[in-house]
């Protein structure tokens, strides 16, 4: 006698079959990266670190919340963009930092030769951009997950200034463009999501500047509208340690986790 389809196999596998089928005709086909990504984020970031003028006397080191009163949390703004050629991945991304605050002085500080005096009350301001131009290559690619080997440059710029009524102002800066080297992976576990993991650094002297950097990256996508457009949320790390000889150095840390949006094609 013949058996049917549901006499030969439990219901329960007929019912898995069934949603897996459904499931394939659901979802589009699976893509590592697309042409093009664009994500607008907001970066909320912690701040901690040091830094010093001079050559480092202890009057002239600070510490950017002890010394200098900066509020050390701010939601900065950041642009990540994507572009594949084939093999060929371009990534350039910028974010901009503005931290201000005020204290009074515990003891003397001496900032760029100015000495602002035990007790006084300081207004600082802290700025950091960076802007990094990367190049990637695949090492590993498959239909679902990526590993690419990246190099270029990053640029930023460190602008400090400290002011004091009846004292006076003094502004420092610290700023190089330098070569990077990093690597990134990409995984879909389905179509609609991605995740994506970077590491880059260097530890380089340039000229009359040194620059050590650690930046970390890990996010999470998930696309609402086909495969184009979704949100994003991760987790970034940065440490950069930066010191121009016989003027300024700074040795920082940015930490938080960011939101946004995302644009595919």
């Amino acid at each position: 006698m013949m058996l049917t389809c549901t006499q030969r196999l439990p219901r329960r596998y007929v019912l898995a079959l069934a949603f897996l089928a459904a499931a394939a005709f659901a979802f589009p086909a699976f893509a590592v990266e697309a042409n093009f990504h664009f994500a607008p984020t907001y970066w909320n970031t912690s701040l901690s670190g040091d830094g010093q003028t001079g050559r480092g006397t202890e009057s002239e080191q600070f510490d950017i919340d002890d010394d200098l009163g900066l509020d050390t949390t701010e939601s900065v703004p950041s642009l990540d963009f994507f572009f594949r050629w084939g093999k060929n991945r371009f990534i350039i991304a910028w974010n901009r930092s503005d931290y201000a605050g005020s204290d009074h002085l515990d003891a003397d500080l001496v900032f760029h030769g100015l000495t602002f005096p035990e007790g006084g009350k300081i207004e600082s301001v802290l700025d950091f951009d960076r802007t990094r131009y990367i190049y990637g290559r695949p090492v590993l690619e498959t239909k679902r997950s990526g590993l690419d080997l990246l190099m270029g440059v990053e640029t930023y710029e460190i602008d400090s200034s400290v002011l004091m009524s009846g004292v006076g102002k003094k502004r420092v800066n610290v700023d190089a463009t330098i070569p990077v080297l990093g690597m990134s992976v990409v995984f879909f576990p389905l179509p609609t999501m991605r995740l994506y993991g970077e590491a880059v650094a260097t530890n380089l002297d340039h000229g009359h500047t040194e620059s050590r950097i650690l930046d970390l990256y890990g996010s999470f996508e998930y696309y609402f509208v086909g495969q184009s457009i979704g949100i994003v949320v991760g987790y970034r790390l940065c440490n950069i340690k930066a010191k121009e000889e016989g003027d300024a150095g700074f040795d920082l840390q940015q930490r938080g986790p960011f939101t946004g949006l995302v644009f595919r094609l």
